[in-house]
C-alpha cells in the first residue's frame, strides 16, 4: 500500500492540477438531453473508456512510462508531441496542458525525480497531462498497470 502512495497523492482531486475544472463535455450531454438515466450514462462513460480520450490518455502513458524506463529520450519527445497533436480542440489541449504543466510544477517542487527533468528536457515546451503523470511515476518507479489503474479512475472520478 505504501509503495502506491504518491499515485494517490497526485491523482487526488487536492493535488493542484484543476482537474476540478473538466468534465469532458459530462454537463452538455445532460443539458442536451443526450444523457438522461443510468444506461445513457454508462453508455457515455463506456465510449469515453474504450474510444475517447481516456483510451488515448492510457496509451500515450504506457508508451511514455516506458520510453522513461528504456532511456529513450527519442521516443519520449516523439510521445510529448503526439500527445499534444491528439488533443484535437482548444478545450482538449488547454485542459491536458494545463493540467500536465501544473502536474510537473508540483512534482518539481514536492516529489522530484530524475525524470521529470528529463521530459522537460527533451520536450521544453507544454506537456499533457498523461506524460508528466508517466513520467513522474516511472521515475518513482511505480508499477505501470498500478499507475495506469489509478490515472483511469481519477479520470473518470474527476468528471
Amino acid at each position: 500500500m505504501a509503495a502506491h502512495l504518491p499515485l494517490m497523492v497526485w491523482l487526488s482531486p487536492s493535488f493542484p492540477v484543476g482537474a476540478f475544472a473538466y468534465s469532458h463535455g459530462l454537463e452538455w450531454a445532460f443539458e442536451s438531453g443526450d444523457l438522461h438515466d443510468a444506461e445513457t450514462l454508462r453508455d457515455w462513460l463506456e465510449a469515453l473508456v474504450s474510444h475517447g480520450s481516456l483510451r488515448n490518455d492510457l496509451i500515450l502513458f504506457a508508451c511514455a512510462a516506458r520510453a522513461i524506463e528504456a532511456g529513450d529520450d527519442a521516443a519520449l519527445a516523439e510521445i510529448a508531441e503526439l500527445a499534444l497533436a491528439l488533443a484535437n480542440s482548444a478545450e482538449r489541449r488547454l485542459e491536458t496542458v494545463t493540467q500536465g504543466n501544473a502536474f510537473v510544477a508540483a512534482l518539481r517542487a514536492a516529489w522530484p525525480c530524475d525524470a521529470i527533468e528529463r521530459l522537460k528536457r527533451v520536450w521544453p515546451g507544454d506537456v499533457a497531462y498523461p506524460v508528466a503523470v508517466a513520467a513522474a511515476s516511472a521515475g518513482h518507479a511505480l508499477p505501470l498497470a498500478a499507475s495506469l489503474e489509478a490515472y483511469g479512475l481519477a479520470f473518470v472520478a474527476n468528471l
